[in-house]
């Protein structure tokens, strides 16, 4: 678990505080998966039979299209384990000067089979200013990818 904690406070993207984020690994309703070494996802608020929140983390911080089979393999699974019809995430929105959201996480979920559903605004505290959130999904009928949890760094 210290691993994972100095793996997840030397991210330089937006995250929760690190006391917030054991407090989702370890909670009543939740479960991690450790990407052999290149990262973790995890379910919060899972619901049997209905709905759970994901989060994935690369340490690297690299999303490129090898990866996206990595997000879909996390899905799948929890989808299978917990009965799951839905599961969801959030992404801090990157703004250009024409309002159009740039972030490389927001593209990576879409190319990974997500639909995005809307923008909470103002919501997440980073660095003194709230961000607004992309909200995605991804739904059981819509999660149909045959795969396996390979790689091209395994």
């Amino acid at each position: 678990m210290r691993l994972l904690l100095e793996h997840y406070a030397a991210m330089t993207i937006p995250r929760m505080p690190g006391d917030a984020f054991l407090a989702h690994l370890s909670g009543q309703n939740s479960f991690f998966l450790d990407l052999d070494g290149m990262g973790l996802c995890y379910f919060t608020s899972i619901a049997p039979r209905f709905a759970a929140n994901m989060e994935l983390l690369f340490w690297d911080q690299k999303l490129g299209a090898d990866r996206t089979a990595v997000a879909q393999y996390c899905v799948k699974l929890a989808m299978d384990m917990f009965e799951l019809t839905r599961v969801s995430t959030t992404t801090p929105a990157r703004y250009d000067n024409n309002r159009s959201d740039r972030s490389p996480m927001l593209r990576f979920l879409l190319t990974s089979g997500f639909t995005h559903e809307g923008v909470l605004r103002r919501v997440f505290p980073w660095k003194g200013e709230l961000r607004d959130l992309n909200i995605l999904s991804v739904l059981r009928e819509e999660a149909t990818w045959q795969l396996s949890m390979t790689t091209s760094e395994q």
